[in-house]
């Protein structure tokens, strides 16, 4: 789990926690990235992005920013990158 953008924003409303909680109910990570994210905008209109990995390990990424920069490696250790 990591979380970026407006970090008091981000600490209101315990962003990573929220999505960590979403994938505990049974969101795939990319769903409970995009919640996060969006629940962030709605609550406390806040900017910014998280990147959560799903208990098989899968990626899910969202963000509210005009950018966001991130990485992450696939199971076969290939290193993904964006802006």
């Amino acid at each position: 789990m990591s979380a970026t953008g407006q970090g008091e924003r981000i600490i209101q409303v315990t962003l990573a926690r929220f999505a960590a909680d979403q994938v505990r109910a049974g969101l795939d990570a990319r769903d409970a990235a995009r919640d996060a994210v969006r629940m962030l905008g709605d609550r406390v209109r806040g900017e910014g992005g998280v990147i959560v990995v799903g208990p098989s390990g899968e990626p899910g990424l969202a963000f509210n920013a005009p950018t966001m920069a991130r990485a992450w490696s696939t199971a076969a250790g290939e290193i993904l990158a964006d802006l």
